[in-house]
């Protein structure tokens, strides 16, 4: 949230860092209204064949249980194209959302 109550929107962005790794900065709060854009992202990220995908949360104030699904079907993705996937930057709170739907294990705590 802003300092005047009102959610700050998704901006995502991805980013390839040489041929071999594609990171995806998201921004803001993430809620079911962006569960599309973030499928998007991440399908896009993938499309590349990159040798990692980085999902870098660091500036994400919140995270809904449903874009919290979003991103694990991407990450499942991931796995199943032999991509390795790591989320980096998520502070406290999301990092409680992550805990709570079991993906807290891809989590770290890189800057």
């Amino acid at each position: 949230m802003t300092r005047h109550g009102v959610p700050r929107r998704l901006l995502a962005a991805l980013h390839l860092r040489a041929p071999d790794e594609a990171v995806i900065r998201l921004h803001g709060d993430l809620g079911p209204d962006d569960v599309r854009r973030l499928e998007h992202r991440l399908r896009h990220a993938l499309h590349r064949r990159p040798g990692r995908l980085v999902v870098d949360l660091a500036d994400v104030d919140s995270v809904s249980a449903s874009a919290v699904w979003a991103l694990a079907a991407g990450l499942r993705a991931a796995l199943e194209a032999r991509t390795p996937s790591v989320i980096r930057g998520a502070g406290p709170a999301v990092r409680q959302v992550l805990h709570r739907h079991g993906l807290d294990h891809l989590t770290t705590h890189q800057n």
